[in-house]
Parts: structure tokens; C-alpha cells; sequence
């Protein structure tokens, strides 16, 4: 007599809990997504931030004519401020089309994205794993935590939304396609990552979550648990990549356009890259991961922006971060009959790679919006391991996890209302970063920026002078320096700035046009006109050093037939 198969649970049930009803899941899924909203209601009552809400909206023309067919045509073969994302400039010129430039409809705009992503993401989960309580903290979670602020509370950062709403939907058409197979699932999922790496190429790593969810919860690898996934064989490994083959081939097209982009746009200029050799990057990355696991647990001292060390990195750092991130990895590799701790594991790891900074854009270290989508791995490691526990605690110690759960929810959710607070306007966002995070170098020049246009030259000095305290090699600290005390009259000091920005930064066409300047005001024409020569070498065509050269040669002239008479 043969013994009955046990078979395995399918997606979307759960052996322990029995079938949920459609009218929970709904009711789970809009608290999940009011959750969400609580922390970022306020922004509908904050302005534009003026770091690149300007080059993405305010100030951007194409934007602002709102959507239409040139627009679209625009926003396709547009690689404006280095980045490629047709769809996000899309869906910016819509709410201009359909709000103006009222900023806190744009806010709305993002919170309500996020909050939809916040819900499907439950859903996603719950239909792979039958599991409603782990998939729930899992979304409250990425609702709510703090570190996800930048990306929700910040307008240029629609792409982060936009990208993020379209990778839960392609999780729930892969759940969708493993589960009934077939060519119509099969496109639905190219048509959501499709659609989510034309607003921001970070989703170039979808392939390998997609792997990754094939180990767990899907159970379609030789690695699944007897317990895990869908009834039936392994799918062999060759297949399995073969059938993803279609995403990698769409993920490396993006990759290619995205790095053109940052090319044309300076984001990934040679300066930077002979700054910070790849052992530096390399170190910074070590560094950043574990910093971003710190930030997790404990969301402290989160800035906009966070300064490069560079080459000055402790080495005790580097070391213990490398020494952490190894030890996770050794550990989550071992328990194999917790799939789900490797799996959010190189979530985490995997997702953070095209952003960790071994290939240089930008000049911050890290940056919060980053940690977008693939914090869900930690959040799926934390959720999953409760979930173990828990299956074997007494009656108290389940209410004793359940009530940490709610506490842990809580505190992340005040942190969240109080981190979206300081992004109300620009000039809180800066005072706010550089007594978040110590000797913020760049914090200290933008927010010098902003004093000088507001007209507070005398504070402005102020930051500026400890931004190059912190970091003498700044070269638009040592220009943005000089311009306010030529405005003040200190014309020899403004020059020895101009010239150190100059020698830090050969190609720094302002700062020659402003030593020509500064040295046409007080008499040295000769020196005047060879700066101003060099900055129309530097940028030909350029009309107001054209016109500053011209007035000063025609000035030149007439001194001289004055002296001829």
C-alpha cells in the first residue's frame, strides 16, 4: 500500500493558519497603506526643495509646458541632469498639467505612490508565502522607516516611487506567472519591469531577486525545503536562468543608455574618478553597507547628504564593517533551513549594488534613498525569523514578540513624522544636515549658498569658511568664498580664493571669469583679459565673458589713445 504525499503548500495559503479571507486582506492592506501615508501627510504643506526639485520641475521648461506629445518625444531621448527615466518625466509634466507648480500636490503625488507600493508589497508577500502577519510587519516597515523619508518627502525623487510601485507590481506578476505559467504572465512581468526601469535603472537587479524569490518563498530550486513553495519537481537551474534571460537583456540596455547619461551629464566625470581610486570607492562601499544596517536598527543622524571621505576613511572601520558584512554572509549561508535569511540577505546586498559606489556618481558617500527597495531583504529577514520564533514560544512570549513588533512600528513611526519635518523647505533641510552629521563639508557651502541669495552675506562667510575648514580641496567652496567678499569689497582675498579654486579645478570656468573680474576691479586689466580669454577657451560662446572681455579690451583701447595724445 502506498503511503499518500504530503504535498507542499500552495502560494498564497498557509498550513498554519488556514485560507484568509479576501475582506481581511483588503482591510490589512489599507491600514498598511494609511500607515504609510501618517508620517507624510505634512509635505503637502512643503515647498520645493531647491537641490534638484529646480533641475527636475521648477526650473525645468520641458516640465513645466506639462504633458504632451513633444514633451513625451522630450522625456524619451532626453539625458538631462545625467539621468535617463522617460517615465518619470512623464509623470512630472503630468502633475504639472494637472496642478501647476502648487508644490505640495507633487508631494501628494509621491506619498499616495508610495503608499500603494506600501500595500502591494503585503499582497506580493502574502500571496508567495500564505504568511499575513510577517508580510504585514514587512510592509509596515518599509512604509514607515526613516531612512525611506528621502525618497518620499523629496519631489526629484519620484523616481524612487515611480520605480519602487512598478517592482512590487512585477513581484506579484511573478508570483502570478509561477503559479499559472504561460506566455500572457510571462509578458506581464517584462511589461512591469519595463515599465519600472524606465523610471530609474536601480531596478537593473530585478533578475537576480527574481532568482532569489525562485529559492524562497517559490520553492522552485533544488535548495527548497520539502515545506516550501508550490507542489511539484525543482525547475532545473538552466531553465531558470534561461527564463530570465529577457530581464537581463532589458537591465543591461538600460545599464548602457543610464551610463551615457551620467557620462553626458558630469556625473561621472574624471576628476572624481582620479579623487577616489577604486580602492577608495571600494572601501566606501564596505563602509556604506554597514552603515546602512546601523541606520536601519537605529535611524540616527540621517542627512540629505552625506560628505566622501575619500582616502581619509579609519582603517578600524573598514575593517570591522568588512568583518561584519562576511560574518552575516557566512552565517546566513549556513542556516539553510532558513532560506529566507539568504535570500533577504543578498536582497540586500544584490539590490544596493549598482548604487554602493564602486562606480562613482555624485560626490556623497551614501545617500538614504538608496536603501529604498532593497532594505524589504532586512525586513524580510527580521519578519521570517520572528515568524521561527514565534511557531515556538509559549502563549507569553508570542504576546512578548507581538508587543516589541508594535513598539518597534511606533518609534519608527515618530522618527519618520520628525525626519519629514526638516524637509519643509531648503534652508531647514541644510541647518539640519550639518548638525546631523558632523563636518558635512558640502552642507556647510549649500547652506552658504542659500544665506548669500537670501541676504545674509556676513553668516554665509560663516559656512563657507568652515566648509573649507573641513575641506580645503573645495573648489566651489573656495569660489563661492571669493564671490561674497568681492560683493563686501575684500578684492585680495577674493582673488587667493579664485586662484585656489582654479588650481584645485583647472577647467572651472566661473572661477576664471570671476578672478577676471576681481582683477579688472582693481586694476590688473592685463590679468583681467588673460583670465577671461581662458574661460572662453574652457566654454567658447559663452556671451557674459564675451561681453566682460570686449568692454575691458574697448576700455584697454581708449586708455591707450588717451596716453597717445
Amino acid at each position: 500500500m502506498k503511503k499518500p504525499v504530503k504535498k507542499s503548500p500552495a502560494i498564497g495559503s498557509s498550513e498554519t493558519q488556514g485560507p484568509v479571507p479576501g475582506r481581511k486582506l483588503v482591510l490589512i492592506m489599507l491600514l498598511l497603506a494609511v500607515l504609510a501615508f501618517l508620517p507624510y501627510g505634512q509635505t503637502i504643506g512643503h515647498d520645493f526643495i531647491d537641490y534638484d526639485d529646480g533641475v527636475f520641475v521648477t526650473d525645468n521648461p520641458e516640465v513645466r509646458a506639462g504633458l504632451s506629445w513633444e514633451g513625451m518625444l522630450w522625456a524619451i531621448t532626453a539625458f538631462h541632469a545625467g539621468n535617463w527615466m522617460p517615465l518619470t518625466w512623464m509623470s512630472h509634466m503630468l502633475d504639472v498639467s494637472l496642478f501647476g507648480m502648487e508644490p505640495g500636490r507633487h508631494h501628494l503625488v509621491n506619498v499616495l505612490i508610495h503608499a500603494l507600493s506600501t500595500a502591494l508589497l503585503f499582497l506580493a508577500l502574502f500571496r508567495m508565502t500564505g504568511a499575513v502577519w510577517p508580510g504585514a510587519f514587512v510592509a509596515a516597515l518599509f512604509g514607515i522607516h526613516p531612512l525611506h523619508v528621502e525618497s518620499v518627502a523629496w519631489v526629484a525623487e519620484r523616481k524612487d516611487v515611480l520605480s519602487g510601485l512598478f517592482f512590487m507590481l512585477v513581484l506579484l506578476s511573478y508570483e502570478r506567472y509561477v503559479r499559472r505559467r504561460g506566455a500572457g504572465p510571462y509578458l506581464l512581468v517584462a511589461l512591469c519591469l519595463a515599465l519600472g526601469l524606465l523610471s530609474k535603472s536601480m531596478l537593473v537587479t530585478v533578475p537576480f531577486v527574481l532568482l532569489l524569490l525562485d529559492v524562497w518563498p517559490l520553492g522552485r530550486t533544488s535548495f527548497a525545503l520539502p515545506a516550501d513553495g508550490i507542489a511539484g519537481r525543482p525547475v532545473p537551474w538552466a531553465k531558470l536562468l534561461l527564463e530570465k534571460l529577457p530581464f537581463l537583456f532589458m537591465a543591461a540596455a538600460v545599464s548602457v543608455i543610464t551610463v551615457a547619461a551620467q557620462r553626458e551629464g558630469g556625473a561621472m566625470n574624471l576628476m572624481e574618478r582620479e579623487l577616489l581610486p577604486f580602492g577608495v570607492r571600494l572601501a566606501n562601499a564596505l563602509v556604506s553597507y554597514a552603515a546602512y544596517l546601523e541606520k536601519t536598527v537605529w535611524p540616527r543622524s540621517l542627512a540629505f547628504i552625506y560628505p566622501h571621505q575619500g582616502s581619509n576613511l579609519s582603517g578600524w572601520k573598514i575593517a570591522l564593517s568588512a568583518g561584519v558584512l562576511a560574518t552575516v554572509t557566512l552565517v546566513v549561508i549556513r542556516q539553510f533551513r532558513r532560506p529566507y535569511l539568504a535570500v533577504g540577505w543578498f536582497w540586500y546586498a544584490g539590490m544596493l549594488v549598482p548604487v554602493i559606489g564602486l562606480v562613482q556618481v555624485g560626490k556623497q558617500a551614501m545617500a538614504d534613498r538608496y536603501t529604498y527597495l532593497p532594505l524589504i531583504g532586512i525586513f524580510i529577514m527580521i519578519a521570517w525569523a520572528g515568524k521561527d520564533i514565534i511557531s515556538s514560544a509559549s502563549a507569553l512570549r508570542k504576546k512578548i514578540i507581538a508587543g516589541t513588533a508594535g513598539v518597534v512600528v511606533l518609534v519608527f513611526l515618530i522618527a519618520a513624522i520628525a525626519q519629514v519635518s526638516y524637509w519643509r523647505d531648503y534652508p531647514t533641510l541644510l541647518r539640519h544636515a550639518t548638525t546631523a552629521v558632523s563636518d558635512n563639508w558640502p552642507a556647510h557651502r549649500m547652506l552658504g549658498n542659500v544665506l548669500s541669495e537670501s541676504g545674509s552675506p556676513e553668516e554665509a562667510i560663516v559656512h563657507y569658511r568652515e566648509s573649507l575648514r573641513i575641506q580645503p580641496w573645495n573648489s566651489y567652496g573656495h569660489n563661492n568664498l571669493a564671490v561674497e567678499l568681492a560683493r563686501q569689497g575684500n578684492y585680495p582675498e577674493a582673488i587667493e580664493h579664485y586662484r585656489e579654486a582654479i588650481r584645485i579645478r583647472p577647467a572651472y570656468a566661473e572661477a576664471y571669469n570671476n578672478l577676471g573680474n576681481a582683477l579688472a576691479v582693481t586694476g590688473r586689466r592685463d590679468e583681467a583679459i588673460e583670465q577671461y580669454r581662458e574661460a572662453l577657451r574652457l566654454r567658447p560662446g559663452w556671451a557674459v565673458v564675451r561681453n566682460n572681455l570686449r568692454s575691458l579690451l574697448a576700455e584697454q583701447e581708449k586708455i591707450s589713445r588717451g596716453r597717445r595724445k
